[in-house]
């Protein structure tokens, strides 16, 4: 997640809204971003923002993916 944490915190500055961002992230076996979907959000635009930005990452590659979720505070 820290190679786009700043992309995703840059999201804080374009919003008003603060509160947490719970996105939940679905990791293909190449390491690349499948889904993306927001949990839990005090505002839908500050939540797409950070779901655009989540789509950007990468992860080491692994036989079968996998999915997390996170929590990102403003």
């Amino acid at each position: 997640v820290n190679p786009v944490k700043g992309r995703v915190m840059a999201c804080g500055d374009k919003f008003t809204a603060k509160g947490q961002v719970k996105v939940s992230v679905k990791v293909s076996p190449d390491g690349s971003i499948s889904g993306v979907s927001v949990t839990a959000s005090p505002d839908a635009g500050l939540g797409n923002c950070v779901a655009a930005a989540m789509r950007g990452a990468r992860f080491a590659r692994t036989q079968a993916g996998g999915s997390f979720s996170f929590p990102f505070n403003f």
